[in-house]
């Protein structure tokens, strides 16, 4: 059975609760018995134009209980999805779409305009809840089990800004307002997508049409949305912010959810550079600069001293949202584009290798594969009373004292390492070239490769010991020695599969 056919046929609090994973008492406390003040925490966040953000952050019991219901609903709206054209209208909230599939629809355009919702969480209450399970015909459930959702969902008889459900239901509701949203765009000639609350229309015709955006006779500066847009938003149930609506030529810098799309994807230039020079500065003195507001919209001008940081963690994220922007807007694969080089590759390829070998917080082991790494956890976990440095035992859990190299895709588009000999050996023959170019570089852990000795990968592991004698000046392995380690340089080190009983 289906899991919308499950949810259509539960009748009550006793049939949800098995959809969701609880038993019914517990469901039944979480929703009945916390005291609704208590259910939530509430804070204040900047916003990039300098207003404060209202979020409502559910407690433990509570989100763990709304990522249940985000999961079948996700099911439920996947199942839905496959009866539907392949024509995508929302890219927020949802697996395979993001801030760049929904800038791709609108890349090279002669008009592109942007509006938004106003209050879009907010303004879908407890009732529009309910009565959105109940009558809408994909959905037609219970009254019971539809209220008992709402209830789940809601708080203060709205969604919250800060709750696993609210993206998704938001999603769902919406959706009628994109289906009237895209017919008025086809009647003029339109392209239009939805990211949450922020909405695109964009077209080549040689003028934008009058009837969807003019220009307010009382002050020029500000625009108006047209009646076919207003009355389709106000009858879906929601309402335009009208300082937000924004008509850009392609002569002007077009941007949609953050993106510039006049001719390609792309993050805006000032904000690709303020993360060179954030990477500059961190790379020489372990720290920088951080503006009041850094968003990939709004870069103001001058920097503050007192937002000093040494946050890996952030520089990651801005470099891994730009890096990712501007491969998706180039479609070739990376290795095809070896001998050209982006910025980005060369800069986020840089922190990748300073984050990983640099800032260790344990040492870190690179294995020849990805399942030996399995066997030696494994080893270690079976041995833990033996090597106590290695590993420890805290009630029921093993808490590993180093960490091994995970190859991921990202590893292995900017470093090329994917656990094979060879590119083990060109690993140690970069490794001290690469650390040169940070200042900051004092890593408090080794970085050990360890391979195997056996007669079967014995040409292989000359490669590796070939790379480590011609990159150290006092070690040379061979696959006869029995030494337990050999020193490469700077933090790096070579372990080999020891022989065992003259066995190798």
């Amino acid at each position: 059975m289906s899991t919308l056919l499950r949810l259509r046929t539960a009748k009550n609090l006793k049939d949800l609760s098995v959809i969701l994973g609880y038993e019914p008492k517990k469901l039944s406390y979480i929703l009945y018995k916390i005291p609704e003040q208590e259910k939530y925490n509430s804070f204040e966040i900047n916003k990039k134009d300098g207003g404060k953000r209202l979020i409502e952050a559910p407690i433990p019991q509570i989100k763990k209980l709304q990522k249940h219901l985000c999961n079948i609903l996700t099911l439920c709206s996947v199942e839905l999805a496959k009866d539907s054209p392949n024509n995508i209208l929302s890219h927020g909230f949802k697996k395979g779409s993001s801030i760049q599939t929904n800038a791709q629809k609108h890349k090279n355009k002669r008009f592109v305009l942007n509006f938004d919702i106003k209050d879009f969480f907010w303004s879908i209450n407890f009732g529009r809840v309910r009565g959105f399970f109940i009558k809408n015909k994909d959905f037609l459930l219970d009254d019971k089990v539809a209220t008992i959702i709402a209830q789940i969902a809601c708080y203060n008889g709205r969604l919250p800004q800060g709750s696993p459900t609210s993206p998704i239901i938001s999603n769902l509701i919406a959706h009628l307002l994109d289906i009237r949203l895209v017919g008025v765009a086809k009647k003029y000639g339109c392209v239009y997508s939805r990211y949450a609350d922020d909405i695109t229309f964009s077209t080549n015709q040689k003028e934008f049409p009058l009837d969807l955006v003019r220009r307010s006779s009382e002050n020029p500066e500000l625009l108006l949305l047209g009646t076919p847009i207003e009355e389709e938003v106000k009858r879906s149930g929601f309402c335009v912010n009208p300082l937000k609506t924004r008509l850009k030529y392609r002569d002007t810098r077009q941007v949609v959810t953050g993106l510039v799309v006049n001719k390609k994807i792309n993050v805006r230039s000032e904000y690709y550079r303020l993360a060179r020079a954030m990477c500059h500065s961190y790379y020489k003195t372990g720290k920088y600069l951080i503006p009041s507001k850094i968003s990939p919209i709004d870069i103001p001008s001058t920097l503050c001293d007192s937002d000093v940081k040494a946050d890996l963690n952030r520089l990651g994220g801005i470099l891994n949202y730009i890096f990712y922007t501007r491969n998706y807007s180039d479609q070739r694969c990376l290795r095809d584009k070896q001998d050209n080089k982006s910025g980005i590759w060369k800069m986020y390829r840089d922190f990748i290798y300073f984050k990983i070998f640099g800032a260790l917080e344990r040492p870190l082991i690179l294995c020849e594969g990805p399942t030996d790494s399995i066997y030696l956890k494994a080893a270690i976990k079976s041995l833990h009373n033996e090597y106590p440095e290695l590993i420890e035992k805290c009630s029921e859990r093993f808490i590993y004292n180093i960490s091994f190299l995970k190859y991921s895709k990202t590893i292995r588009e900017l470093l090329h390492l994917t656990g094979g000999t060879g590119e083990l050996a060109n690993f140690v023959g970069y490794y001290a070239s690469m650390a040169k170019q940070y200042v900051i570089w004092n890593p408090m852990h080794p970085v050990i490769i360890v391979t195997d000795n056996d007669g079967k990968r014995k040409n292989a592991a000359t490669k590796v010991f070939a790379a480590v004698k011609q990159n150290s000046k006092n070690s040379h392995p061979t696959t006869e020695d029995d030494s337990d380690f050999f020193h490469i340089n700077n933090n790096l080190y070579l372990v080999k599969m020891p022989h065992i009983n003259n066995k190798k």
